[in-house]
């Protein structure tokens, strides 16, 4: 009986002797799979069952879980829903591999009676939690979105890696759950780089090649000029409910990070003064730099910024750090953040503004050997002054800022 959860976990021990002694069927399965039809609890607790069996099971079994979690709703999975499907289908895969290759050494016909179809429907299964399906909770959501990434980067899912990042791109060209799709690609790289480091086992170089991931999606997609496309539209959005604006920053920031990362993990690939300006007319309105909106968009390029520079006389940086070119920097700042007319005069600086202007003039002077030991945040030392550029840029908002704490630390930086 598994009329309450409690009971339900207690069967944990007859599941795991039926699989041992091959006495499990189908049967079986769908008088525990009924169960989870009753509510949310019960589904949770069966799923997480089948989660914890899932080792034992045959193909055919695998087959007909994958089909019954593909028959529901995919809005009402749960985090125990999604871990099943993901064990599910890695077993899947790896057993119907294993049972090819020992058919070919047999001499028989290969696959077990799974068709490719089946055989990657738990992918699939993922994908619609991850980047499908907009009424599933968050956490679930994120929780497929890893799950779905982990075995995406797996060696055994290589020849299905390439489809699912097409899949990622026509999201975003369709703006449809663009921060998941994005977040799903930054994820496959992410696993990807720690199979790199970790010396994954049975992992080619090309299974685990990140630079090759991003660089053919740009080449293939111009994927950067997508994602800014869609930031663009993004930051159109009306501005209407408090809840809705919130969502909205949220999306802004996501997308921001995105290209922030995409671009470091493409070592061709660096953003244009064009494309920088292109973000700041939907971000920086009027002059008014001290707006949630312009915030967002100082904190970003202050980022842009090599995270650990050298200064060598030419604007050097370790590599793969270089998301701007030095020249792009210098005119960054000179053609924006020492502009009065972007800036608003001055007067409007936000703290974030303020930030980014200090930054960068540190960064700009410190590359041409103006100053010294630049990125200090409590000492430099001045090598040129006469040749500092962007000085008068501090002093006009030291001067004409509004906001007295943007002020104070104007003061004692100058």
């Amino acid at each position: 009986s598994f009329s309450k959860p409690r009971s339900m976990k207690r069967s944990d021990m007859l599941l795991r002797l039926l699989t041992s002694a091959r006495l499990l069927t189908l049967g079986h399965l769908e008088l525990l799979w009924e169960r989870s039809c009753f509510d949310a609890s019960d589904a949770a607790v069966v799923h997480e069952l089948i989660y914890a069996n899932c080792r034992r099971l045959d193909l055919a079994q695998l087959l007909f879980l994958l089909g019954k979690v593909g028959a529901i709703d995919v809005a009402s999975y749960s985090a125990e829903t999604v871990a099943m499907v993901q064990h599910l289908t890695a077993m899947m895969i790896n057993t119907s591999a294993a049972l090819a290759v020992k058919a070919a050494k047999d001499g028989e016909a290969a696959g077990g009676g799974v068709s490719e179809e089946q055989k990657w429907m738990g992918l699939e299964l993922l994908w619609r939690a991850a980047c499908l399906e907009p009424k599933i909770d968050e956490a679930t959501a994120l929780a497929a979105l890893k799950g779905l990434a982990l075995l995406l980067a797996k060696p055994f899912c290589a020849p299905m890696l390439p489809s699912y990042l097409k899949k990622c791109v026509e999201n975003v060209r369709s703006a449809t759950l663009v921060g998941r799709s994005l977040k799903l690609l930054h994820l496959v790289v992410d696993q990807q780089e720690d199979a790199a480091f970790s010396g994954s086992v049975g992992a080619t170089a090309r299974d685990i090649d990140v630079v090759t991931t991003f660089t053919e999606l740009e080449a293939e997609h111009g994927m950067l000029g997508l994602v800014l496309k869609d930031l663009t539209r993004n930051a159109a959005m009306p501005h209407v409910r408090k809840g809705q604006e919130e969502a909205r920053r949220v999306g802004l920031t996501e997308r921001l990070d995105f290209v922030d990362y995409y671009v470091s993990h493409c070592p061709e690939l660096q953003l244009s003064l064009e494309q920088v300006r292109q973000v700041a007319a939907c971000l920086v309105e009027g002059g008014l730099a001290d707006t949630e909106d312009a915030g967002i968009f100082f904190s970003w390029i202050t980022n842009l910024l090599p995270k650990y520079p050298t200064y060598n006389g030419s604007g050097g940086a370790y590599e793969g750090e270089l998301r701007i070119s030095p020249e792009t920097a210098a005119a960054i700042f000179n053609g924006m953040l020492c502009d009065g007319g972007f800036m608003g005069g001055f007067v409007h600086v936000g703290r974030a503004a303020y930030i980014c202007l200090n930054t960068y003039f540190r960064s700009v002077n410190g590359a041409a050997r103006r100053l010294q030991s630049p990125s200090r945040p409590a000492y430099c030392s001045v090598l040129d002054m006469e040749g500092l550029e962007g000085l008068g840029a501090l002093w006009q908002s030291l001067m004409h800022v509004a906001n007295e704490e943007i002020a104070q630390i104007g003061r004692a930086h100058v």
